[in-house]
């Protein structure tokens, strides 16, 4: 005889309910829903309510940006900007056999500075008048010089900044390229390394790198809500 079964009573089991009041419907069947506060990227946008602004004190209405930094950022992105296209000015010609020439001194200022890059075209060296630029080879040292005279022996050069003409005739085999752009300054990296200045080097490469921070999309978004604000 098998025992009889005994049923174990089960706890009830508990909902959490929310009462809503019932909307009475206005004669046209359209409901009258409250202004409701929503978030998209920072700005506050009230339906029901066009034109409404963040009340004060709101964490979700933008913050005011300083003009300090949206000067700073404007100034950052302008080097940069700068920056790349005299990189890209001073270097894109090799590709299409053009040189590069860092000037290493100031014998021809004011034309030309030192630390600026003179692109230079390909030449035979013939047929080169007074006032052409050339860089030469003299003594195993390469030498940007403007042809002051021409003679039957060869070039008579002279830096813009120097007094007296070279004392050397420059050959026309011994020229390498005729200069036809001046790009300013660029070439200052590649002079501080020659001369050891480690420490300019490594102040432009730091302030290179807060230009690039400075400039980061954060900082241009936060820029455009201070304008917009």
């Amino acid at each position: 005889m098998s025992a009889p079964a005994i049923e174990t009573p089960r706890r009830p089991m508990s909902y959490r309910t929310a009462t809503f009041a019932p909307a009475s419907l206005p004669a046209n069947g359209v409901v009258a829903v409250p202004p409701v506060r929503v978030a998209v990227r920072h700005q506050i946008a009230v339906i029901g309510q066009p034109g409404a602004k963040a009340l004060p004190g709101d964490p979700m209405a933008p913050r005011a940006l300083p003009m300090t930094r949206l000067v700073a950022n404007a100034v950052a992105t302008f080097t940069l900007i700068l920056f790349a296209g005299l990189a890209v000015a001073a270097t894109a010609p090799r590709l299409f056999g053009y040189e590069s020439v860092v000037v290493t001194s100031g014998s021809m200022e004011p034309a030309v500075h030192k630390a600026d890059v003179v692109v230079t075209a390909p030449s035979d060296g013939t047929d080169l008048g007074e006032g052409a630029v050339i860089n030469f080879d003299r003594n195993g040292e390469r030498i940007l010089h403007r042809i002051a005279s021409v003679t039957t022996n060869g070039y008579r050069t002279s830096g813009d900044a120097n007094t007296t003409p070279d004392s050397e005739l420059v050959s026309p085999g011994q020229i390498r390229g005729v200069g036809i752009v001046v790009v300013p300054f660029i070439g200052l990296p590649a002079t501080w390394a020659a001369e050891g200045q480690w420490l300019l080097l490594a102040a432009a490469l730091t302030g290179l790198i807060a230009c690039l921070h400075m400039s980061r999309g954060r900082w241009l978004d936060s820029g455009q809500e201070f304008l917009l604000r």
